[in-house]
């Protein structure tokens, strides 16, 4: 089974994310919800190159693991409620993660993220899994 190794899960709470991740750093968090069983189901990999929390952040206002008006009315997926997130000590360790849970959690079959990640913007990083860059 795939695991994330990432910390919490915590409520997808815009006060929580500020409370919980705290240092402007590099790395990758995951947005899901909790089952009922308790536990966490990936919807969601991201990251940030630079600041975590400020991505993380402009996940929760955008809306992600949230549907839309039709999904709302047609119910659907479960709604995101919890997320995880671990730091990295670069970009290139982040990027790296976010490659690895992208692929562990079902790449766009089963994520949101319907796009493989992109490295950071000159780095010439490559996937460590299919080589993608």
């Amino acid at each position: 089974m795939a695991n994330l190794d990432m910390d919490g899960p915590f409520d997808l709470d815009k006060r929580v994310v500020q409370a919980s991740v705290t240092q402007p750093l590099p790395g990758t968090f995951a947005i899901g919800h909790k089952d009922k069983a308790g536990r966490f189901q990936v919807q969601y990999i991201g990251r940030d190159d630079q600041n975590l929390a400020q991505a993380l952040m402009i996940a929760v206002n955008r809306g992600i693991g949230k549907p839309g008006l039709f999904g709302r009315m047609l119910g659907g997926k479960p709604v995101a409620n919890a997320f995880k997130f671990s730091y990295a000590s670069t970009a290139q360790a982040a990027y790296e993660k976010q490659c690895r849970n992208y692929h562990a959690f079902g790449e766009g079959r089963s994520l949101e993220n319907r796009e493989h990640p992109k490295p950071p913007q000159g780095s010439g990083f490559k996937c460590p899994i299919c080589g993608a860059a």
